[in-house]
């Protein structure tokens, strides 16, 4: 039996819809960058780097608390 590693070929096409930016005014936004952090004020905020590259949008719910969007 062959692993997954000796099977695998790269796609003969790649990925290149990307969802549009964020734009709204209750929330900041911005692209995650490619180790997953977003900055608000200079303070980098972890979210995830599978989001790097795509824009999200954070808006604050209480002093502890940031619902992330991603998307419409």
């Amino acid at each position: 039996m062959r692993t997954a590693a000796e099977v695998y070929t790269d796609s003969e096409r790649s990925y290149e819809a990307t969802p549009d930016d964020l734009d709204h005014v209750a929330m900041t936004t911005g692209k995650a960058s490619k180790n997953g952090l977003i900055r608000v004020g200079g303070i980098p905020i972890a979210i995830s780097t599978a989001l790097r590259g795509w824009s999200v949008g954070l808006c604050p719910i209480d002093e502890n608390t940031t619902r992330v969007w991603f998307g419409n």
